[in-house]
């Protein structure tokens, strides 16, 4: 019964992906030559994460300012590209090109001087994107592994799903060979440890979700600013209080302090790297909630 919802659930989205995409490129015959993306006159802008790491709660606090119009993963398309974009000869400038479409069609209709999205699928086109795009802004958001992987475990992610199916490393990655005989845990600490390792070699050091989520300060510096938004302190702690519709609402795994000793070895060992490019310690109390 799993495999066939699973399959009916894919050939769902694939329906409602090529709708969209038709929409898109009528919308865009109707919008040609309102608005170029060589205009200065709005700002186009990425922010490239990971699932589970608080994309929909900044798309949402970042579309509070009004001259803005700042999306959490628009396009259903994108899930499926993201899948794609796994295969060898996967053309990412095409696909892009169809999303420089999307946005032309969408701000050529809007008085607006911002257009951004906040976007986990995307990431493995950040390169193609900021190549792309004339004039676009990319930043890197990052969360904690412990907290990405406990919540991805909740999810029962890296599991018999579609989703997931070609998510493997490559045939230059270290776990490439150890692929199949390596548990739903060690998978879901890959995939954050090398996609994080894709998006650190193209932005270098991220901006971290914890210090985002406890100080304005840090977040107008290097997110408000950068992006030229217009958001309140009042706003922004009004904003971290309220419980994100995507947040995982039951946890099925342990916080990290309970992990067996196996897990912590498997975690550090798989994500040791990223974890420490970006400050996070091995020993804070045997980490937080």
């Amino acid at each position: 019964m799993n495999h066939r919802n699973n399959y009916i659930g894919y050939l769902k989205l694939i329906a409602k992906s090529s709708f969209e995409t038709l929409r898109v490129h009528l919308h865009h015959q109707e919008s040609r030559g309102i608005y170029s993306l060589n205009s200065e006159t709005i700002s186009v802008f990425f922010i490239f994460s990971l699932g589970r790491s608080g994309t929909q709660l900044f798309s949402s606090l970042l579309n509070k300012d009004p001259k803005a119009s700042v999306f959490h993963e628009p396009l259903r398309r994108d899930t499926i590209e993201y899948m794609r974009s796994f295969s060898d000869n996967y053309n990412y400038d095409g696909y892009v090109k169809f999303r420089m479409k999307y946005i032309q069609s969408y701000v050529s209709h809007k008085n607006i001087k911002a257009y951004g999205e906040v976007n986990s699928v995307l990431r493995r086109h950040a390169c193609a994107i900021m190549t792309d795009i004339p004039n676009v802004k990319g930043l890197y958001l990052i969360r904690d592994g412990r907290d990405v992987v406990r919540s991805m475990m909740s999810r029962g992610a890296m599991l018999n799903h579609w989703f997931y199916k070609k998510m493997i490393p490559q045939h230059d990655d270290p776990y490439f060979n150890a692929w199949h005989s390596m548990s739903q845990f060690e998978k879901c600490c890959w995939v954050w440890a090398s996609e994080n390792a894709m998006l650190y070699k193209q932005f270098g050091p991220a901006l971290k979700f914890e210090i985002l989520m406890k100080d304005y300060k840090y977040l107008q510096s290097n997110l408000l600013d950068v992006l030229h938004l217009n958001i309140s302190k009042e706003t922004w702690k009004k904003e971290i209080l309220t419980k994100s519709e995507n947040s995982t609402k039951q946890f099925l795994c342990e916080p990290y302090g309970n992990w067996p000793t196996t897990w912590k070895d498997s975690f550090w060992e798989i994500c040791g790297d990223m974890m420490q490019k970006h400050g996070y310690c091995k020993n804070i109390g045997d980490h937080k909630e």
